[in-house]
């Protein structure tokens, strides 16, 4: 029994050191960003969002809790309501997610209430200096910017031949 304690307090040390180590790598590559951006870090210290071009939309920048990843995360669009062009839609972006040489390393998923479609990212913080955490930041704007530029256009068609996508569905 005791034996069990002591490794489990090993591990949540390591843990703790661990996470401090990601911590203020985490804190040194947001404050290297070298573009006009206004930060807005949650209480954690895991997880913030950064928002560009004096604008409302933001790329969440977090740690992965069980890993070294750092992961880049931005809402793209609202699922449709319509239970065709909702499973157009997720097939889509399913397809689209083969399609590499449009994501660079990118993904695009649905978070866990099925509500938002998002594109994310993910790195190793170890291996990340301030002028690639900069590169990659600003070209993983540059892809979700062209990318919801396409799904809204994209939408708006698919909003406006809802009967011929209903049809090729059913």
């Amino acid at each position: 029994m005791c034996m069990e304690k002591t490794t489990y307090n090993k591990y949540i040390k390591e843990k703790k050191i661990f996470m401090s180590e990601l911590h203020e790598l985490y804190r040194e590559l947001l404050s290297s960003i070298d573009f006009e951006s206004e930060i807005d870090i949650q209480e954690d210290q895991t997880c913030c969002t950064v928002f560009y071009d004096n604008s409302n939309i933001g790329v969440e920048i977090e740690i992965s809790k069980d890993s070294d990843l750092l992961l880049l995360n931005r809402k793209m669009a609202e699922l449709p309501s319509d239970s065709n062009l909702r499973t157009a839609r997720m097939l889509q972006i399913l397809a689209v997610n083969g399609c590499q040489d449009k994501l660079c390393g990118s993904w695009f998923c649905i978070d866990p209430e099925g509500i938002n479609i998002h594109l994310m990212a993910g790195y190793p913080i170890r291996l990340i200096t301030p002028i690639e955490f900069n590169n990659l930041l600003f070209n993983f704007i540059s892809i979700a910017t062209n990318l919801e530029k396409e799904m809204n256009e994209e939408m708006l068609e698919m909003n406006s031949s809802t009967p011929e996508v209903t049809e090729m569905l059913v």
